[in-house]
């Protein structure tokens, strides 16, 4: 899909009751869908933000049999839906952001895109993921650094997301302040 296409989607969807929305679907994840998963005691290896293969197959070994299952469904449903809620949510945030603090042909609305990345990556790493687990109990170090890598790529972008957003809303909120102030 060409780069003007998600544009004018993006621009077209960037409405209060979507941001609304995409607000109510990412708090939904943490409060309704959170609390079964994980399971007690199992630390979700995506939640680390760096392991070595060595380290990832002590801790997916370490959920036990039931834990893995439960790991892979849930690493195939729910954690497949939510990279691509956080991303429209994040990309929603920084259009609309963007379209207050920058101009039109600013080459840095393109990083209302970052999100999109991040969530690209988060799929991939949960794919490296479950095939780590499925493959057991043959241990695939290539693999496992793969997965370590997608982890960490994954939380740089997300930070990276974030660290926008702040700056961002920084802007917004004095061009906000300073007009209000001016009237």
């Amino acid at each position: 899909m060409p780069t003007q296409t998600i544009s004018s989607l993006l621009d077209r969807f960037t409405t209060p009751r979507i941001l609304a929305l995409l607000f109510v679907l990412y708090l939904s994840f943490h409060t309704v869908l959170s609390p079964y998963f994980p399971p007690e005691g199992i630390k979700p290896l995506d939640l680390f933000f760096t392991y070595s293969p060595s380290e990832a197959y002590s801790i997916v070994e370490g959920y036990g049999e039931a834990g893995r299952a439960i790991y892979v469904k849930t690493e195939l449903t729910l954690d497949i839906a939510f990279p691509v809620i956080y991303s429209l949510l994040l990309s929603t945030v920084l259009n609309f952001l963007f379209r207050s603090i920058l101009p039109p042909q600013s080459a840095f609305r393109n990083l209302r895109y970052l999100p999109f990345a991040a969530a690209a990556i988060d799929i991939l790493e949960n794919l490296a993921i479950v095939a780590l687990i499925t493959l057991l109990p043959r241990h695939f170090d290539t693999l496992a650094a793969l997965a370590g890598l997608l982890t960490s790529i994954k939380w740089i972008l997300v930070a990276l997301c974030m660290l926008t957003i702040l700056i961002s809303a920084s802007f917004w909120l004095a061009r906000h302040v300073s007009g209000k102030q001016a009237n």
